[in-house]
């Protein structure tokens, strides 16, 4: 206030006839201009800047942006860009002195860590980022480590799924970006190993492989919706190299997932499902949920669309189906004396009940359906041929809801920053006293700089600086960033643990967030799940449904076999396990029936 006052005597001494009472009326028409939760969305600085610049006619401080407000906003963001440019390459730093060809750095203690089988992963993830950041010269030291030291031929069991995003995935992305043939090499070389989890007999790929053996195994007995399938890593490797049979194999996937799940008139499936028989796995645990265990698949089947052109009519079809059973069965909005807020809940299969939590996974979703809208403004003929383009409206109304839902898990946190899992009542939330943690996601930053690109909405840059400030201020450590083990609790404590995803997702997103719509436009460009830009294939692939002349799947086009799925309709049970099942024409019948979800949707 007394610095206020002494620069309110300046300005007045140098000839501006500002007085306080014109100061608190200019304060109330700026109040007056914009809703409470307008003005909250801005920053203090933004505050200062519109206030100088348009109720001032003023240059705002340390700005050389006088003529608008756009001007100064331009300007910031070019400010904050090079500001995460520079922590990333201060991060990229320390990985290369501390850990380099690690899997991970642990960013507290400063040591290498190999825990996704001694591959370099985040080198492997992350040197896209570097490429998009212009840290050229990193990026040309991490490719001669690839060149010379990277080697795929050894004994050690994978995760399919981890691998195939982070590892396949980023080496895709980078030759994307920067043509370096050793890169389509190594790719191809993982591909093929990766693609042996696809078990002989078996409707789906196990859960892990090795290597060098190539031998296969679903350890835990069963395998998760979103891990098996990952199709645009394996549809560019299948166009990149010529060789189809990457393609066709993540397309048996669906293909068999929709013969057991009607995905075609349902959209919806349970995350846990039999590899060999592609049937929901039968255990309490299993639910229908876009968090953990399902998140990627429904987001892949808008982004596997985009990739080929639009021009796979099976998979946008199975994508509205997604859609119209989302807003029907999934979404919750709560009007309550707290604000009104939009979530995506968990339904428990086969018995349905309601989960009333959303996993702070779930915030990829306003970015997928931001995504759509953006693409039926560019491309209207192709949603017009589909039926969608009469849904996009709705579709970014609903991303705008989840998104701001997204945002107030971070800023009801004492550090700003979301826990893994929020809980939900019928006032909004509270909190998951065992999912407190912070893992350094992306899934929100992800949104608002989709969000950003289909709007250019001022506040989803102001959003994603809050959690980029967040970060700064609670999970900055000596060498990096790290997690946080409970984000309402001050001081923090922290995990030592900085994921590879934290460089090539989050940081990335956060740096394209501040960068001109030319920079990877959304139309010529589709992320994958773990952020790697590949550039769409104009026409259609070569390979797959998108090849074949009738653009047809082998799942719609077969009559429905035997192996449809036993669901319980009755309740007459005897325990939790006890069954009494029918044979019903699919698990949708049983779930829709269900009175507590009937009593929720009504």
């Amino acid at each position: 206030l007394f610095l206020a006052m002494l620069a309110l005597l300046a300005t007045t001494a140098s000839g501006h006839s500002e007085d306080w009472g014109t100061l608190r009326q200019s304060s109330r028409l700026l109040v007056d201009q914009a809703s409470t939760t307008d003005l909250r969305q801005l920053s203090l600085p933004a505050l200062d800047a519109h206030w100088a610049i348009t109720e001032l006619g003023r240059c705002p401080p340390f700005s050389r942006a006088c003529a608008s407000f756009l001007d100064w906003q331009q300007e910031e963001s070019l400010l904050r860009q090079k500001f995460i440019k520079g922590r990333t390459a201060e991060v990229w730093k320390h990985y290369e002195k501390r850990a380099w060809g690690f899997d991970e750095l642990q960013p507290k203690s400063g040591k290498g860590i190999d825990n996704w089988g001694s591959l370099g992963v985040t080198l492997v993830d992350t040197m896209d980022t570097l490429w998009l950041m212009g840290l050229r010269d990193e990026f040309d030291r991490a490719l001669e480590w690839v060149r010379t030291e990277l080697n795929y031929d050894v004994d050690t069991n994978l995760n399919a799924f981890e691998a195939s995003i982070r590892s396949l995935g980023g080496l895709l992305a980078a030759y994307s970006l920067s043509g370096e043939a050793v890169l389509l090499d190594k790719a191809e070389d993982l591909g093929n190993r990766l693609l042996r989890a696809h078990s002989p007999g078996a409707r789906l790929p196990c859960s892990d492989v090795n290597l060098q053996t190539g031998k296969a195994e679903a350890q835990a007995g069963f395998v998760a919706l979103s891990e098996v399938y990952t199709p645009v890593e394996y549809k560019v490797l299948s166009e990149y190299t010529g060789d189809c049979g990457a393609a066709e194999a993540v397309e048996s996937v669906l293909d068999n997932v929709n013969k057991t799940m009607d995905l075609t008139r349902f959209g919806l499936a349970p995350i846990l499902l039999d590899f060999f028989t592609a049937l929901p796995y039968p255990t309490r645990g299993n639910k229908v949920a876009l968090g953990a265990r399902g998140d990627s698949f429904y987001e892949y089947l808008l982004k596997e669309w985009l990739w080929q052109d639009r021009t796979d009519d099976f998979v946008r079809q199975v994508y509205d189906a997604f859609l119209s059973t989302l807003e029907e069965s999934l979404v919750t909005r709560s009007r309550g004396p707290l604000g009104n807020w939009t979530a995506i809940l968990e339904v428990t299969y086969p018995h349905p009940s309601v989960i009333p939590k959303m996993d702070h996974l779930v915030c990829f979703l306003p970015g997928v359906l931001a995504l759509d809208f953006l693409s039926s403004e560019a491309y209207p003929e192709s949603y017009e041929r589909t039926g969608a383009s009469s849904k996009m409206r709705d579709s970014l109304q609903l991303a705008e809801e989840l998104a701001a839902t997204c945002m107030e898990m971070y800023d009801r946190m004492e550090t700003g920053l979301a826990p893994e899992i929020t809980r939900l009542n019928t006032e909004g939330f509270e909190d998951d006293s065992g999912s407190m943690h912070n893992l350094l996601r992306p899934e929100t930053v992800e949104s608002l700089f989709i969000l950003w690109r289909a709007t250019h909405d001022w506040k989803y840059r102001e959003q994603g600086w809050r959690i980029m400030m967040a970060f700064e201020k609670f999970s900055r450590v000596q060498y990096g960033y790290s997690g946080i083990r409970d984000v309402s609790a001050v001081p923090v404590v922290h995990d030592d643990a900085m994921p590879s995803f934290f460089t090539a997702e989050t940081m990335k997103y956060l740096y394209l967030l501040f960068s001109d719509d030319s920079l990877l436009p959304l139309t010529d460009w589709v992320f994958t799940t773990e952020a790697h830009p590949v550039r769409v294939v104009r026409g259609g692939s070569r390979c797959g449904r998108a090849g074949r002349p009738d653009n047809s799947s082998e799942a719609t086009q077969a009559p429905r076999t035997a192996m449809q799925p036993v669901c319980e309709c009755s309740a007459d049970t005897k325990g939790p396990m006890a069954r009494k099942p029918r044979q019903c024409a699919s698990w949708h019948e049983c779930w829709k029936g269900g009175e507590v979800l009937q009593a929720m949707f009504q």
